[in-house]
This record gives structure tokens, sequence and C-alpha cells, in this order.
């Protein structure tokens, strides 16, 4: 796969938020980034004691049990049999190449309805964490 949570563009953003004194949570671990298709890192306080947000990070890779049809065959870079899967047809060259950013409708359609199911499914789980989050700041 590949390597979606690269650990220097997110170092990147932890640096830039250092230099410019904006708040970032100290609970951020790129272990934890990969570990799921989706991760939620609570607010806290930042290590300049400053109240930091939180962050919730939901990835193009497949959850454990994708719930969207398979690709197409004709999507270039796309696997003919499984679900639309947008990493893998990166890493191929495909259209969901950063490098080649440029869509048909249909891929536009096939994309956000990918990341629809992807929210869906993690909505949950962050309706939780903001609860607890909220519950620990009464």
């Amino acid at each position: 796969d590949p390597d979606f949570t690269e650990s220097s563009e997110w170092k990147k953003v932890e640096d830039y938020c250092s230099a410019n004194s904006i708040p970032f949570p100290r609970s951020f671990d790129h272990g934890v980034l990969s570990s799921s298709f989706f991760s939620v890192f609570p607010g806290d306080l930042d290590t300049g004691g400053s109240p930091a947000p939180m962050l919730i990070v939901i990835h193009l890779g497949l959850p454990p049990n994708p719930i969207g049809p398979p690709a197409p065959p004709a999507t270039k870079g796309a696997a003919a049999e499984g679900p639309f899967a947008p990493l893998e047809i990166a890493k191929q060259g495909g259209f969901t190449d950063l490098a080649t950013p440029k869509y048909t409708g249909a891929q536009y359609d096939q994309l956000l309805n990918f990341s629809k199911e992807q929210m869906a499914m993690a909505i949950p789980d962050i309706k939780e964490a903001i609860i607890a989050h909220l519950a620990g700041r009464v």
C-alpha cells in the first residue's frame, strides 16, 4: 500500500503549527494514524498550554468491511474485482494519484461516494469521541 500516513508530511504540519503558535494535539501519534481508516486525536492542552482542537483524520484507505460497490474495470489502475480502493488506484498511477488530479464526472462521483461511506462508517465513533472530549471539559 502507498504510505498514506507519511510521517514526514505530518511532521511538517506539527512543525508549522509549532512555529506559528497554532495549537496541535499532543495526543497525535503516527502509529495510531495508520492503524485504522480514520483516527480521532482529542483536543488537549498543547505543549505551550493553549487548548488544541480535536483532530479527526479520515483516510482514503479501505475500512475493515468496505460497503461500496466494486470499482468499474474501466477505471485506470483499479482492480476488476473488489471494492473501490483509491490508494491502490493512486499507487498504480490512476486517477486518484495526486500527481495527476484530473477526474471525469463519474470518477469524481465514485470518490465522493467512497468518502461519504467512510464518513458514515466513522460517525458513531467520532460522535462518541466528541462526547467524551466535551464531558472531560465540564
